[in-house]
């Protein structure tokens, strides 16, 4: 029996909407999908919904991420591992957003394997194709850390474990949240622009200045009273070698001109 042209075309355009579904996101999933505060996840909509979020026996790993603080304007390498036990593709969408804000913090460095996508002021890093692997896959990731001290940095991440039979059913959806601190203490200030603000990067002690254009005093006390470093200078930081310090808390204050803030800092 043969088909008609008229059948066989409303075939045709049946059989389109499916093919989009099996493929359209094996070269990266839709951007807004790592389940942060106002984003879906892959497993809303008519995506991966046979199971409910973190259901599974599956687990996911960001190494790298678990540190609490970060310096900025470094790199950090990341990996991301995605295991679950007879499971055959994965892929995965992340973000860092300032707690504050929910705007991007910092960027994604682009490695192996992975992409970067823009949405409404945002960026994501996922996977560019599904890793079609048994049991587990695993990308190297990148990420290089704002040159702000502003707030807490949150990284969201959700990753799909398929199950490989070439359709949306029978696959899992995990989710993740991680923050991370900057490395730097916000102080009680006089002024409610400024803020005491450093960087440790091992044995020296970098203080940020909040106006360059002005003179500024720098002083450093330890808790028993002692005064360790007296400056006074012109720029956006100041920076003390402090090998010979022990770890342990210390008491700043900087003057700049009728400003007079300080707080507490504590070496690791």
């Amino acid at each position: 029996m043969k088909l008609s042209r008229r059948y066989f075309s409303l075939w045709m355009l049946l059989l389109i909407p499916t093919a989009v579904l099996l493929t359209s996101y094996a070269d990266g999933p839709p951007t807004a999908r790592t389940g942060a505060p106002g984003e879906l996840t892959c497993f809303n909509g008519y995506c991966h919904n046979s199971f409910q979020l973190n259901s599974g026996l599956g687990e996911v790993s960001l190494a790298g991420s678990e540190r609490n603080r970060f310096i900025p304007g470094e790199v950090y390498p990341m990996n991301l591992t995605v295991t679950d036990s007879g499971m055959a593709a994965f892929g995965f969408s992340l973000s860092a957003r300032y707690q504050e804000t929910g705007l991007s913090a910092g960027s994604w460095i682009s490695t192996a394997s992975t992409q970067t996508k823009e949405e409404n002021g945002r960026s994501y890093l996922m996977h560019d194709t599904v890793k079609v692997l048994s049991h587990s896959a695993n990308w190297d990731l990148a990420w290089q850390a704002p040159d702000s001290l502003t707030g807490p940095v949150e990284f969201y991440l959700a990753a799909v474990s398929a199950n490989g039979n070439g359709n949306r059913s029978g696959d899992y959806v995990y989710t993740q949240k991680t923050v991370i601190a900057p490395d730097s203490l916000a102080a009680s200030i006089s002024d409610p622009l400024s803020r005491l603000q450093w960087i440790q990067t091992g044995d020296k002690l970098r203080i940020l200045l909040p106006d360059p254009s002005v003179l500024a005093k720098v002083l450093i006390w330890d808790l028993q009273g002692r005064e360790l470093s007296a400056q006074t200078l012109r720029g956006d930081k100041v920076e003390i070698d402090v090998t010979s310090w022990p770890r342990q808390i210390y008491l700043v204050k900087v003057e700049q001109g009728s400003k007079k803030f300080g707080g507490k800092i504590q070496f690791r």
